[in-house]
């Protein structure tokens, strides 16, 4: 009688000696890296500077609940300290971890990947998951898309590209951007939605082309232009067409 033989997997080889949790964490990361999900202690979890400047409680306690609930659906992804052993830097998943410290859990589900020395792919990485999820402020979702666009010199078309958006909408988070720390704290305080900034955006172009105008007009019938031949007027026509579209360019840029 011919007996069959079964190749064991590789999940379930465990040639080396356990001798505590820790020992199972490092095997199941050597082996498999960051194929598979391993619970890791929130305390072995560093949180560098992140993507997400603002963190909302109320929101995190309501995350909490639904965890509680439903479970942790998605893991948080982390990388390997590169210097301390035992150690992680949270990459992605910074409201999750808020929430489980929230819910006194001792460990959380997480995607464990190598450590990345280049902080504007690891930024590139935050942005797209946070885009994705549409749960960043436009603000911030602004600051960041412009200091990866400075940090890696990539085009706004390049950067669209990489983290599957249009030209279109980068542009308008640079125009975000540009908006004065006033400007920024006060639409921050009010939680304004992307559109709500576009619109003031508009508001505010429109109000300075008015001044700009203004200005013109009251120079224009203030200066005798009577003794003007019919050429010399419609060259002041056109100097002051090239001055208004000179302008509209210097207030949309600022």
């Amino acid at each position: 009688m011919t007996t069959r033989s079964f190749k064991q997997h590789s999940l379930f080889k465990n040639p080396q000696k356990i001798s505590s949790k820790t020992d199972i964490i490092n095997n199941h990361l050597n082996n498999h890296g960051d194929k598979i999900i391993v619970d890791i202690p929130l305390i072995q979890i560093i949180t560098p500077p992140q993507v997400r400047k603002h963190f909302d409680k109320d929101k995190i306690i309501q995350l909490a609940e639904d965890i509680e609930q439903k479970g942790l659906i998605h893991p948080i992804t982390i990388m390997k300290h590169p210097n301390e052993n035992e150690s992680y830097i949270l990459l992605i998943g910074g409201n999750r971890l808020n929430a489980a410290h929230y819910l006194n859990w001792e460990t959380i589900p997480s995607i464990v990947k190598e450590y990345n020395h280049d902080s504007a792919q690891n930024e590139i990485l935050q942005l797209a998951e946070n885009m994705h999820r549409m749960n960043l402020n436009p603000i911030e979702l602004a600051e960041a898309v412009m200091r990866i666009k400075k940090q890696t010199g990539y085009t706004l078309s390049k950067l669209a590209k990489i983290l599957g958006r249009n030209v279109d909408s980068l542009k308008q988070y640079s125009r975000i951007d540009k908006l004065s720390d006033t400007e920024k704290r006060y639409h921050l305080e009010q939680k304004s939605t992307k559109n709500d900034i576009l619109a003031y955006l508009a508001k505010r172009e429109l109000s300075c082309e008015k001044e700009i105008k203004q200005s013109l007009f009251e120079t224009i019938t203030t200066t005798p232009y009577d003794h003007l031949s019919k050429d010399d007027l419609l060259q002041k026509i056109h100097e002051a067409e090239s001055f208004l579209k000179l302008a509209k360019k210097i207030i949309k840029d600022k």
